[in-house]
């Protein structure tokens, strides 16, 4: 996990996610990516459009190196590489399009919940990206000022088993050096015996990676996110991990996964892996 990849909007709300960004690139000792998507207003398309494009560009270019004097003056005393990427097109294709030419290891982006019209008809930014992408994304709310990623809880059924990329987790896990928490709501046709069973197989894949300080939390319910809202009520989270699976064109269609459900909602910084 070393090519970090921060998709930024100018805005003050990029902050939150730009300094998770800027931590984990220092703590993987790797590059951190800055990426502006631009396109041009309509009414300009067909005035002097070379000239006009120049001109965007060369802005993005110096806003984006102030974003880097910032990050570098945030902790001075730390030095990391950077890339800028510039962009023409929408936001949520060109930030796939681009983490994959970057060979990105993580998207980091921020999140102020799905409120507006728009986000309701069409999904944000980063839930369609969680979509459109194969590789991780880390979602921080814009309320989020400090990370200290101390408590991870990985939101896990038992399904998902042979589908996880655990080197990525326990990677995670190891750089913060947080407690790992694996959270898991069982439906209440799941016996006691098929309990164990799932305990003892995802102790020994999370041990199969050099980790052994962990613990394992089980609910019974039929609804996930409903039940990591009374979990979360009652414990604190520092970022919650899910794995989100693939579905086909008619799940997308009719069905909101429980993974783009939290990232609307999310109040607390929130990761969500591909199923390999």
């Amino acid at each position: 996990m070393s090519r970090i990849f921060c998709p930024v909007d100018f805005l003050d709300s990029s902050w939150s996610s730009l300094k998770t960004a800027y931590d984990l690139a220092i703590r993987s000792q790797g590059v951190l990516i800055l990426m502006h998507a631009y396109h041009l207003d309509i009414n300009t398309l067909n005035y002097n459009q070379g000239t006009w494009e120049e001109q965007v560009e060369e802005e993005c270019a110096i806003k984006l190196n102030q974003i880097i004097n910032q990050l570098i003056a945030y902790k001075p005393d730390l030095t990391i590489k950077f890339e800028k990427v510039l962009s023409k097109g929408f936001a949520v294709d060109k930030i796939v399009e681009e983490s994959i030419n970057c060979r990105a290891d993580i998207i980091i982006l921020n999140s102020k919940g799905s409120e507006g019209f728009s986000d309701k008809v069409a999904g944000s930014v980063s839930t369609n990206v969680i979509e459109s992408t194969k590789t991780p994304v880390l979602i921080i709310p814009v309320k989020i000022d400090s990370i200290q990623f101390k408590k991870i809880v990985f939101s896990f059924q038992p399904e998902m088993m042979d589908k996880t990329n655990f080197t990525f987790l326990v990677k995670l896990i190891k750089m913060y050096q947080a407690e790992l928490i694996i959270f898991s709501v069982l439906g209440e046709e799941v016996s006691r015996e098929d309990q164990s069973k799932f305990e003892q197989k995802i102790t020994k894949r999370i041990e199969e990676h050099g980790f052994y300080q962990f613990q394992l939390e089980f609910v019974q319910g039929d609804d996930i996110i409903q039940e990591l809202e009374k979990y979360s009520s009652n414990h604190p989270i520092d970022l919650l991990v899910m794995v989100r699976g693939k579905k086909n064109f008619w799940e997308k269609m009719f069905k909101k996964g429980n993974t783009r459900k939290m990232a609307a909602q999310i109040e607390f910084p929130l990761m969500i892996m591909q199923e390999n």
